[in-house]
């Protein structure tokens, strides 16, 4: 059952625009609407690549709408966010990969990113820890827009 503002959000302002896309664990995206918040906060600042990190870390991995025996805190977010000239895509992970996909018009095939979290490949650290955003992996790329 879809659940508001936790597992897509898609917003736009008169300059820009913003879609977030997540995955991972549902209770857990649920429990802290990620998708809403941070869509609406990157539309607010702008700027993604910048204020991902401290969104991811703040809303998601040290939520305290999350019970503290959750240790594996598993989302992955996937944010463009448009202006008139480009959609900057950034995704953030806590999970052991991410995969994102994309076509468009101005394309032949689709273009396809692989992210592995080589942290994960470590031991996993316990709920008491509070290296949890260890685990964050994030990557980002622009695609130009053609006028």
């Amino acid at each position: 059952m879809p659940v508001y503002g936790c597992g897509c959000w898609a917003q736009h302002s008169s300059s820009s625009g913003v879609a977030v896309s997540t995955s991972g664990c549902g209770e857990q995206l649920i429990q802290t609407t990620l998708a809403k918040k941070l869509g609406q906060t990157i539309l607010e600042r702008g700027d993604p690549a910048f204020h991902l990190k401290e969104l991811m870390c703040n809303e998601f991995i040290h939520s305290e709408m999350l019970s503290d025996d959750a240790y594996d805190r598993m989302s992955g977010v996937l944010v463009a966010y448009y202006s008139e000239e480009s959609i900057d895509f950034n995704m953030a992970f806590t999970t052991d990969s991410m995969v994102v996909g994309f076509m468009s018009t101005n394309h032949e095939k689709a273009i396809v990113r692989v992210s592995r979290n080589t942290s994960s490949l470590a031991t996993p650290t316990n709920a008491n820890n509070s290296s949890h955003s260890s685990r964050l992996t994030m990557e980002g790329f622009i695609v130009k827009l053609i006028n």
